[in-house]
C-alpha cells in the first residue's frame, strides 16, 4: 500500500540527469531570488532595476558556475544524500561568497564587498539554498 502511495515520487534512473538540470536551474533561480531579497532589504525592487540586479548577481553567479562543479554539488551521491549535501553546499557556498565578493570588489562592479557583507551573504545564502537542496535529496532518496 505504501509503495503505491509514493509511486508518483519515484523517478526512473534515466531521469536523474534531468533532475540534475532541474537542480542547476533551481539553484540559479534561488541565487536570483536571494539577490532580489537583498536588494529589497536595502529599499530597492529588483524588477525596477534589472541592470543593477544583474550586476549584483553576476559575480556570485560566475563564482557558482566555477565552484559548484569543483566541490561536487551536482554529483549523484551529493544530490541524494543530506549529509553530503550539507557539507558540500556549506563549503561551496563559503567559497562562492568569497570568490564572488572578490569579483564584486573589483572596479568592474558596484557595491564592494566588506567583510560584514560576506558574512551575511554566507549565512543567508545557506538559508536560501539548503532547504532546496534538502528537498532534492529527499526526492532522490525516495527513488
Amino acid at each position: 500500500m505504501t509503495e503505491h502511495r509514493y509511486r508518483l515520487l519515484r523517478l526512473p534512473s534515466r531521469s536523474r540527469p534531468l533532475l540534475t538540470g532541474v537542480t542547476f536551474v533551481g539553484d540559479l533561480l534561488l541565487l536570483l531570488l536571494f539577490t532580489a531579497v537583498g536588494i529589497y532589504t536595502h529599499g530597492g525592487y529588483a524588477w525596477e532595476m534589472p541592470m543593477y540586479t544583474l550586476e549584483t548577481l553576476f559575480p556570485f553567479l560566475l563564482a557558482w558556475v566555477i565552484i559548484a562543479p569543483v566541490v561536487g554539488l551536482y554529483h549523484r551521491e551529493t544530490l541524494g544524500d543530506y549529509k553530503s549535501t550539507a557539507i558540500r553546499l556549506t563549503i561551496g557556498w563559503i567559497a562562492v561568497s568569497l570568490l564572488g565578493g572578490a569579483i564584486r570588489a573589483t572596479d568592474y562592479f558596484l557595491g564592494g564587498a566588506p567583510l560584514d557583507f560576506i558574512a551575511v551573504n554566507i549565512i543567508f545564502g545557506l538559508l536560501f539554498l539548503l532547504p532546496w537542496r534538502f528537498a532534492i535529496a529527499w526526492v532522490l532518496g525516495r527513488n
